[in-house]
């Protein structure tokens, strides 16, 4: 990665997550010594959707969801339509994992048929892309401030309305430190995070 030498203001990173009504339930919470503690809400799955975020340095800017999983065909259409939608800079990067649906030949070159570079992370390193760090936000968010653990089951769209409005608070952030943080520096150097470097990778 460190031959491309992009700058901080050209990387998008990019990943998918996926939520129910199940990821909306608390784990922990205080309350007296020795009672236990009552959950009060509709516990069943709901239907699952799964979120395509886009991160740039300066927030995230743009989501696409989808019931269930996300296809090879709906993934390179979504990625491409953010492009041609809200273009990054000229020669821009897209930085994801080497999930297979990200390895579409027809991803890679609209990519570059659009202007830009794309590069994939090292295997089994989560915590090299920051969108994961906004993802574990998230999850906090809906479990503690959203109102997606309701007492009836959610349908798709509501669900992802819901998801949608969470990921709103990220819209405009500073992300820079974060990216240092997963080994992408302002000179548009790339290191291995050190708790990737301890990690045993394949």
């Amino acid at each position: 990665m460190n031959a491309l030498r992009v700058t901080l203001d050209r990387l998008v990173f990019l990943d998918e997550t996926s939520k129910d009504m199940r990821d909306a339930i608390r784990k922990y919470g205080w309350g007296p010594k020795n009672i236990a503690l009552v959950v009060m809400g509709f516990f069943g799955r709901g239907d699952r959707v799964s979120v395509l975020a886009f991160q740039r340095v300066t927030g995230i800017k743009a989501i696409y969801g989808t019931p269930g999983t996300f296809r090879s065909d709906d993934f390179t259409r979504h990625v491409l339509d953010y492009l041609d939608r809200t273009p990054p800079p000229p020669n821009s990067c897209l930085v994801m994992d080497g999930a297979s649906i990200h390895h579409q030949q027809e991803l890679c070159d609209g990519i570059k048929a659009r202007g830009h570079n794309y590069v994939f992370l090292p295997a089994y390193c989560p915590n090299a892309n920051p969108v994961e760090f906004v993802f574990q936000d998230l999850k906090h968010e809906l479990q503690y401030g959203g109102d997606i653990h309701t007492t009836s089951v959610l349908g798709y769209t509501k669900t992802f309305n819901i998801v949608k409005s969470a990921f709103l608070r990220y819209q405009y952030h500073d992300y820079s430190a974060l990216f240092s943080k997963c080994g992408f520096h302002l000179d548009g150097s790339y290191s291995v995070p050190h708790d990737v470097m301890k990690a045993d990778i394949q």
